[in-house]
C-alpha cells in the first residue's frame, strides 16, 4: 500500500512535515497506518484504501504553517492558539487542492474532516454523523455530513494522540485509551467505527509491563509476552518478578486458560514502570 501512495508529491508533503516537528511525522505515519488497518476491517475496497493511507500520511500537513511554540506549548493554550491550531484541517486542503484539485479527493477530504464530530461540534465546518458505518447513496453525498473517510481518520488519529507523550503529558496507558475512546463514543467518535477499531487494538499490546492483581500470582510483575487477535482482553503473560520485586525464573501465565475469574492483569502506570525498569 504504502509503494504504491509514496509518489513525488506525497514524499514532499512528508518532508514537509517531519522538517517542521518529528513529532508530527511520526503521528501521521502512525496514523495512516492504524486508519487502513480499521478500514480493512470494515471491507473498504483496495482503492479507498490507498486514499484513506494517504490522506493518514498527509492529514496534518497543513500543521507546517503553525508555529511549533503553539504545537508543542507546554502549558494552556490562548484563545487565540487554540484558533490557529484548528485552522489546519483547512490549510491542509487547501494546499492539496490547489496542487492537486483533480485526484486524491477522499485523500483530500481526510485533512479536512479528521477533526469533525458526530454531535457536529467540531471542526472546520461542524459536519455531523449518524454513528453508522453503511450508509444511503443519499447520505454519502450529503455535504454536511462527515465522509467515512473522515470518521475512520478521526478514531485514527485520537487514539494516536492518546497513545502519545506530548509535552503537557505522557502518554495514557492502554486500558485508560481504551476507556477514554469509549467515553468519546457516540457524541465525538463514529460509535460503529471505534467498535471494529477495538476488535484490532489489544488491551495488552505485547511487551508491556503489567502487574497480577489477584490470584497465587498477586503482586508479582512481569511483561506481555503474546496476544492472539482472536482474544485480545487475555494475552500471554511472562512473570518476572515476585511480589517482593525479586527476579525469579520466568513463569507463563495464559490468561485465557487461567482461571480469569481468579486472576487478572492490568498495564502499569508509566511511574510503576520507572520504577521497575530503574
Amino acid at each position: 500500500m504504502m509503494d504504491e501512495i509514496l509518489t513525488a508529491e506525497t514524499l514532499d508533503g512528508l518532508n514537509a512535515i517531519m522538517i517542521h516537528d518529528d513529532y508530527t511525522f511520526q503521528h501521521s505515519v502512525d496514523v495512516a497506518i492504524v486508519s487502513t488497518m480499521i478500514a480493512k476491517q470494515i471491507g473498504m475496497p483496495r482503492d479507498r484504501l490507498s486514499q484513506l493511507t494517504l490522506g493518514g500520511l498527509l492529514h496534518d500537513v497543513g500543521k507546517v504553517f503553525i508555529p511549533l511554540e503553539a504545537l508543542n506549548k507546554p502549558g494552556k493554550l490562548t484563545d487565540k492558539e487554540c484558533d490557529i491550531i484548528k485552522s489546519h484541517p483547512t490549510l491542509g486542503y487547501q494546499i492539496l487542492r490547489s496542487e492537486n484539485a483533480g485526484d486524491n479527493l477522499l485523500a483530500h477530504h481526510v485533512v479536512y474532516q479528521h477533526h469533525e464530530r458526530q454531535d457536529g461540534k467540531g471542526y472546520p465546518r461542524g459536519l455531523t454523523g449518524r454513528n453508522q458505518i453503511r450508509r444511503s447513496r443519499q447520505a454519502s453525498v450529503d455535504p454536511k455530513r462527515i465522509h467515512i473517510v473522515g470518521e475512520i481518520s478521526g478514531v485514527a488519529d485520537t487514539y494516536e494522540a492518546l497513545a502519545a507523550d506530548r509535552p503537557y503529558r505522557l502518554a495514557f496507558p492502554l486500558e485508560k485509551i481504551r476507556e477514554i475512546l469509549w467515553d468519546m463514543s457516540g457524541e465525538h467518535l463514529n460509535h460503529e467505527i471505534l467498535m471494529k477499531a477495538m476488535d484490532i487494538i489489544p488491551r495488552f499490546p505485547t511487551g508491556s509491563e503489567v502487574e497480577m492483581l489477584t490470584g497465587p500470582y498477586t503482586g508479582f510483575w512481569g511483561i506481555v509476552a503474546k496476544v492472539d487477535k482472536a482474544h485480545l482482553e487475555n494475552p500471554v503473560v511472562r512473570l518476572l518478578e515476585n511480589r517482593a520485586d525479586e527476579r525469579i525464573s520466568p513463569i507463563e501465565v495464559d490468561v485465557l486458560t487461567f482461571d480469569y475469574e481468579e486472576q487478572s492483569a492490568r498495564r502499569t502506570i508509566p511511574e510503576k514502570m520507572a520504577a521497575v525498569a530503574g
